[in-house]
């Protein structure tokens, strides 16, 4: 049963509106009011992607136009990220930045919610993106994205299980507290601590989900109630 959690993917997968190794940004995945003056983006990685129902259910909510711009193992920052699995780095990430902004300024993006996986591998260094590359690189992508006229509002990001949470759980089914995250776990805390220190310094909206999904002990439970939080081991 949980097993089949790995599939409970959002929308945006099956239609292909969530990019892989797109040098383009697709400008034909519009959800919400298509007629609405209101309009606002969601982009990032995969775990921006992950954010993508909620957001629909709220523009449908608000009647706001909502335009998907998500791509696999592309960061929003102007870094070159490396693919750990072929050892090569993701090349179209860059141009499809650029498609991405010039996509959003056509079509008059009012607010863009940003959110990307922290574990991301800068490839200059073969390592998560640091704490000070965000420091340096996230005042200018908000200062870039306001010139254009776009309030941006970052999602942190979640925790990240040290396994595979649907197959521990069926593994410890009695015992399922060993599937738990840890919050901000190591760089994960020092790359909120710099995203913190940005977003507070430019009145930028800052939202972490780990205040919905850890404790104050820090440790963030693979099972909320009656909901699986996690579909594999960081989304």
């Amino acid at each position: 049963l949980f097993r089949s959690a790995k599939g409970d993917t959002p929308p945006i997968y099956a239609s292909g509106c969530h990019q892989f190794q797109a040098s383009a940004a697709r400008s034909d995945c519009v959800f919400g009011n298509p007629t609405s003056e209101v309009t606002i983006a969601l982009w990032g990685d995969s775990h921006a992607a992950q954010w993508f129902t909620p957001l629909e259910s709220m523009a449908r909510a608000h009647g706001w136009r909502l335009l998907s711009l998500t791509q696999g193992s592309c960061s929003f920052l102007d870094v070159t990220v490396h693919d750990r699995v072929n050892n090569r780095n993701f090349t179209n990430c860059t141009p499809w930045r650029a498609s991405v902004r010039d996509l959003m300024r056509a079509e008059g993006v009012d607010v863009v919610v940003l959110s990307q996986h922290f574990g991301l591998l800068d490839a200059e260094s073969d390592a998560p993106i640091s704490p000070a590359t965000w420091s340096s690189a996230l005042p200018t992508l908000v200062e870039s994205l306001r010139a254009d006229g776009i309030e941006p509002v970052l999602v942190a990001d979640t925790p990240n299980p040290d396994t595979t949470v649907p197959d521990c759980i069926s593994e410890h089914s009695r015992h399922i507290d060993v599937c738990a995250a840890p919050q901000d776990d190591g760089d994960d805390a020092a790359i909120t601590t710099a995203i913190r220190a940005t977003t507070a310094e430019f009145g930028v909206g800052l939202v972490e989900p780990g205040e919905w999904l850890c404790t104050d002990d820090h440790r963030c439970p693979a099972i909320i109630g009656d909901i699986l939080v996690y579909r594999d081991g960081n989304h």
